[in-house]
């Protein structure tokens, strides 16, 4: 299915990037999709994404390939990509792989500035490696308290949340 959000496009895909068999199928898939929509810029989230992503960005010819790096959980197909607990290093074998994915990219976004340190120490060059933080600048984005009786309802809780909810 298509979603449009404004001027967006959403292609949902319903496939199971975890399923490591399928990886030619996604890749495939991808590229077809990267060359119809006429892509420009992919940004893909996380190491079991990024390598499907990045490949298919790349057999595309996409002008512009960045992804994300939220911590040092990523998984891989080593362990048939199940999350593992947060760990403070990768393993070498993790470190060469992340390595070849980043000569594929023009840079990577980490989610803060520890982070960005502790990967160019595994080699990534400190110029393909930028910091954007988390969170709301709150001197530009300030709550209005005075508004909340407009939006609740008695005995109703409202949650606002921007981000992905997951198992």
């Amino acid at each position: 299915p298509e979603f449009h959000l404004s001027k967006c496009k959403l292609i949902c895909l319903k496939l199971n990037i975890h399923n490591y068999l399928l990886k030619e199928f996604i890749i495939k898939k991808l590229v077809d999709i990267f060359r119809q929509q006429k892509v420009d810029i992919v940004h893909s989230h996380h190491y079991y994404t990024d390598i499907y992503a990045i490949v298919a960005a790349r057999i595309a010819c996409v002008q512009l390939i960045c992804r994300s790096i939220h911590g040092i959980t990523q998984s891989s197909p080593c362990d048939n990509f199940k999350k593992s607990r947060i760990k403070y290093d990768w393993s070498n074998e993790e470190i060469e792989n992340e390595l070849e994915l980043e000569e594929n990219t023009n840079f990577s976004i980490c989610v803060s500035n520890n982070l960005r340190r502790k990967i160019i120490s595994y080699g990534f060059s400190e110029m393909k490696v930028h910091t954007i933080h988390h969170g709301v600048d709150i001197k530009h984005f300030a709550p209005n308290h005075n508004n909340k009786s407009e939006l609740s309802v008695k005995n109703q809780i409202n949650i606002g949340f921007i981000g992905r909810i997951t198992r």
